[in-house]
């Protein structure tokens, strides 16, 4: 159970913007496109979570939160 769970998030979405700051995705955004596009452009947080669940177990608890677990 240690070696597996990554951690408990207030939403399954907190969870996927959590990797996002982790891997600085927006941040990499900003560096690659152009000011005038940039505000167009944004990370569907919703689909990494769909995704995320074809390779991690994500289980919403009893206690109102998402758990974070590797396969």
């Amino acid at each position: 159970f240690g070696e597996r769970y990554i951690g408990s998030y207030d939403s399954a979405e907190d969870w996927a913007r959590a990797v996002g700051e982790d891997f600085d995705w927006e941040l990499q955004l900003d560096r690659k496109l152009d000011a005038q596009l940039r505000p167009f452009v944004t990370i569907d947080y919703a689909k990494v979570v769909r995704d995320g669940r074809q390779t991690w177990d994500i289980v919403d608890g009893a206690d109102g939160k998402t758990h974070v677990f590797m396969r």
